[in-house]
């Protein structure tokens, strides 16, 4: 960290960032303006500048809960970002120590250093500016492995999350929430491109067409129901479709009754949709 770089005060990470600068610099906290936090953690780092494996063993002995949660946080792994997932959802601390295999300790000395986020859960925009952007909005890269947790357990809740990586059916409210999530994520796509084209002389008339097309569709829409529209293009597809009977069977499987004979041949008949046919075959 730059010597001269105040960390900021709302990032989630403030008090670690505020530790290293206090070792770079060489300056102990206050006993009277800092917490036992911040004083124990600046004793760590300072031991840990020594990276002797004996040292090591010291602070995992004197610092177990920070030299833990330390650890966690040097390591991008799976289980740090369920750590951080979770904290942005409705799970509580204790129950996702639990979930994540370690001490409930750990879990709330992680959050207080790296990931202080749950006092601010309530203020969204916060959330989605000091963690979720940019990714949001540019979308996942390689550094990024992180970020569908978060954006599932943030905006799902844990349950969402916790099913979504379980290998298990899921929940029929949260399928729900995933479809219609990526439905919004789909049109809101859609909007941010229509600001992004470019018009010009070589795609003027495919976006008329295009144009002429979605109005169309919404007089469609506006003539009918959502259900009467799947019913009418069932009949559409129906209507180019044949079944073909062979007498040989005694019994037809039930079908309806809105489908009749089109054409009748020997020990064969073909039916087409519209008109009713016999529930047993005819030789």
């Amino acid at each position: 960290m730059n010597q001269n770089e105040m960390p900021a005060v709302d990032a989630p990470d403030f008090k670690w960032r505020l530790i290293t600068r206090m070792v770079e610099e060489g300056t102990p906290p206050s006993r009277r303006l800092e917490d036992k936090l911040i004083r124990d953690g600046y004793c760590f780092m300072k031991r840990a500048r020594n990276e002797s494996t004996v040292e090591m063993y010291r602070l995992l002995h004197d610092y177990p809960i920070f030299y833990l949660a330390r650890d966690l946080h040097m390591k991008p792994w799976s289980t740090r970002w369920m750590i951080e997932a979770g904290l942005l959802s409705d799970i509580s601390t204790s129950d996702l120590a639990q979930y994540v295999g370690q001490p409930e300790g750990v879990v709330n000395t992680y959050a207080e250093l790296f990931y202080n986020v749950r006092p601010r859960l309530n203020n969204r925009g916060y959330v989605l500016n000091e963690v979720l952007f940019p990714t949001i909005y540019r979308g996942m890269d390689g550094r990024d492995f992180d970020f569908l947790y978060k954006i599932l357990a943030f905006c799902g809740g844990w349950q969402v999350l916790a099913e979504f990586i379980e290998a298990k059916e899921m929940d029929p409210k949260v399928e729900s929430w995933i479809n219609n999530s990526l439905n919004s994520r789909v049109r809101k796509l859609a909007w941010m491109a229509a600001y992004r084209i470019d018009i010009n002389q070589y795609n003027a008339v495919e976006l008329i067409g295009k144009g002429l097309e979605l109005q169309a569709l919404e007089r469609e829409a506006g003539g009918t129901t959502a259900q009467q529209q799947g019913v009418e293009a069932m009949k559409a597809l129906l209507q180019h479709c044949k079944m073909t009977i062979i007498a040989d069977e005694p019994e037809l499987p039930f079908i309806g009754s809105e489908l009749q004979v089109e054409a009748q041949m020997k020990g064969v008949k073909q039916l087409t949709y519209g008109e009713k046919i016999p529930l047993k075959a005819e030789v």
